[in-house]
C-alpha cells in the first residue's frame, strides 16, 4: 500500500457514514412512554434522591463506574507535536474506540481548549483546574497527548487532588510496554540491562518517564544518554527542565550520531527519519533498536537493513511497539479501572491508583503480541517495578 493509499483509506475510514468513529447508545430499553418516563422526568428523580442522600450510591444507579475521560489539549499528538485541540480529537476518539474494544470501558474524548498560555504552550494550572471539574462524572482520567514539561505537574497535581485513578498514557504506558520489549530484547541476545549503553531520543513526557522506568528495573543512569532536539542532554546546557536535569552527563558529545555510538539499546520518543543507516551500524554488537516516533518511525528496519545494518540488530518500528502499545495497555488499564469501580466499593476508592497500576499486569497474560513482546515479560515488569 503506497502513502498516498493510506492516506484516502484514513479520510474515507473517518469521513463515510457517521463522522468519526464513535458514538452514545442508550444502556436500557427507552422504546414505549413508560421508557421514557423512567429514563427521564418522573423516574428519574428517584436515582437523584437516592444519589443526594448517599453520594455513594452514583456507583449504584450511574454509569460513572464504566465512564473514562480521554483528556488532552493537543500539544503533543502521536508524532505530529502541537496541532491543537480540533486536530488532536481524532486521536482521542481512536483512544476512546480502544476502551471499548479491548476492555468494554466507555469513555469519552474531551479535547480542551484555552488552556494554554501566550505561547500556545499548556498552562498547567488552567488544564488542571478543568480537568479536577470532571470528577463528579467520570470513574477515570486518562490523559493523552499533553506536552512536556506541563504533563507532568498536571499529572502530579491531578493524583493529589482526585480520588479517582488518573494515567498519563504517553509516561507509563509506552514505559510499561517498552521496558517489556527491552527485557526480552535482552534475554535474546544474551545481555543483562546493567550492562547496557542506553540512548533515549526524545526527552520529553514519554521519553523522560520510560528512562526512569528502566533505572528502576536494573539500568544504571551513568550508562544513559538522553538527546532532545538540541541534541544531547549536558551539563553545560542552561535550557534543561527540572526533569531533564537529573539525566544531564558531563560529556562533550553533543549529537545524536556521537552518543549512539556504541550503544547497545536505542530508544526513539522523537521525530521520523532521524536515525540513519550508519547510526545503527556504529552500535555495539546485537544492538536493540526501538524506533517508536508514531506514525513514522526514527528509522524503518527494512530501510537499515537494506543500507547494510548487520541483521544482528533487533529491530522494531513504531507499528510494533508504538502501535501495539496502545492496544495491550488500553486493556490493561481499562480492565483494571473497571474491575475497581464495577465493585462499587466506596472503601476502595482511595487504593484506586494502587490498584489500577499494581495489578495490570494480570490483564496482559491472554494477550499474544508473537515474538518482539510477551505477555509474560508485561506481567514481571508490573510484578518488580512500580512507577
Amino acid at each position: 500500500m503506497t502513502a498516498d493509499e493510506l492516506k484516502q483509506m484514513a479520510l474515507e475510514y473517518h469521513s463515510t457514514g457517521k463522522a468519526g468513529k464513535i458514538t452514545v447508545s442508550s444502556s436500557k430499553p427507552c422504546t414505549t412512554a413508560d421508557d421514557l418516563s423512567l429514563a427521564y422526568t418522573p423516574g428519574v428523580a428517584q436515582p437523584c434522591l437516592e444519589i443526594k442522600n448517599d453520594p455513594q450510591q452514583v456507583w449504584k444507579y450511574t454509569a460513572r463506574g464504566n465512564l473514562v475521560a480521554v483528556v488532552s489539549d493537543g500539544t503533543a499528538v502521536l508524532g505530529l507535536g502541537n496541532i491543537g485541540p480540533e486536530a488532536g480529537l481524532p486521536v482521542m476518539e481512536g483512544k476512546s474506540v480502544l476502551f471499548k474494544r479491548f476492555a468494554d470501558i466507555d469513555s469519552v474524548p474531551i479535547c480542551l481548549g484555552k488552556v494554554f498560555d501566550e505561547n500556545g504552550k499548556t498552562d498547567p494550572k488552567k488544564l488542571i483546574a478543568a480537568v479536577e471539574c470532571l470528577e463528579p462524572t467520570f470513574g477515570g482520567i486518562n490523559l493523552e497527548d499533553i506536552a512536556s514539561p506541563a504533563c507532568f505537574e498536571v499529572e502530579t497535581e491531578l493524583k493529589k487532588r482526585m480520588v479517582i485513578p488518573v494515567f498519563h498514557d504517553d509516561q507509563h504506558g509506552t514505559a510499561i510496554i517498552s521496558l517489556a520489549a527491552i527485557l526480552n530484547g535482552l534475554e535474546l541476545v544474551g545481555k543483562k540491562i546493567e550492562d547496557c549503553k542506553f540512548v533515549v531520543n526524545g526527552a520529553g513526557a514519554a521519553g523522560l518517564s520510560c528512562s526512569r522506568f528502566y533505572l528502576t528495573a536494573g539500568a544504571k543512569i551513568e550508562n544513559m544518554i538522553l538527546c532532545d532536539i538540541n541534541g544531547v542532554l549536558h551539563t553545560g546546557r542552561t535550557d534543561l527542565s527540572e526533569q531533564q536535569k537529573p539525566f544531564a552527563k558531563d560529556t562533550s558529545m553533543r549529537t545524536l550520531a556521537e552518543a549512539i555510538k556504541g550503544a547497545d539499546i536505542f530508544l526513539g520518543f522523537s521525530a521520523p527519519n532521524c536515525v540513519t543507516a550508519d547510526m545503527v551500524r556504529s552500535m555495539n554488537h546485537d544492538a536493540i533498536v526501538f524506533a517508536m516516533a508514531n506514525p513514522t518511525p526514527e528509522i524503518f528496519p527494512d530501510v537499515a537493513l537494506a543500507a547494510g545494518a548487520g541483521e544482528e540488530k533487533l529491530l522494531c518500528r513504531a507499528a510494533t511497539l508504538a502501535q501495539l502499545h496502545p492496544k495491550l495497555c488500553r486493556e490493561i488499564e481499562a480492565a483494571d479501572m473497571g474491575e475497581l469501580y464495577r465493585e462499587r466499593d466506596p472503601a476502595l476508592a482511595g487504593e484506586a491508583r494502587n490498584f489500577y497500576e499494581a495489578s495490570a499486569s494480570e490483564h496482559a497474560a491472554t494477550l499474544n503480541l508473537r515474538d518482539t513482546l510477551s505477555p509474560a515479560r508485561v506481567r514481571s515488569v508490573y510484578s518488580q517495578v512500580v512507577l
